[in-house]
């Protein structure tokens, strides 16, 4: 066999892909962006959402929930904290996993720290 074969044609440190992955993806997107728009999908949506539709109940609710996702972006998480300025304490517990398993089952030894 021969080694000069399986050599990269670059050196090391540089990319052998310097113009980076083909757009493809960006085509099939606009793809369907141009079958929604086409097709008046986001309008059938709304329609199955304000009940315009013979539809039940799921399909409504589900059409909803697409439309405020979409519109105007998943809800965010927000945390009420009690301390100062409404901020959120975090404590975390660290524990040594080496003397609670070290009696083989699981369960914690005389000599494991206690939180």
């Amino acid at each position: 066999m021969n080694n000069t074969n399986l050599r990269r044609p670059w050196r090391i440190g540089e990319s052998g892909n310097l113009k980076g992955r083909p757009p493809l993806l960006s085509s099939i997107a606009e793809l369907a962006r141009g079958e929604i728009t086409k097709h008046g999908l986001v309008e059938k949506l709304g329609e199955i959402a304000a009940g315009k539709r013979h539809t039940n109940i799921d399909h409504q609710l589900r059409a909803i929930t697409l439309l405020l996702a979409y519109g105007f972006g998943p809800p965010r998480a927000e945390i009420e904290g009690s301390g100062a300025g409404g901020t959120a304490e975090i404590v975390v517990t660290y524990v040594n996993r080496a003397a609670v398993f070290a009696n083989g089952r699981g369960l914690p030894t005389a000599d494991a720290e206690e939180p």
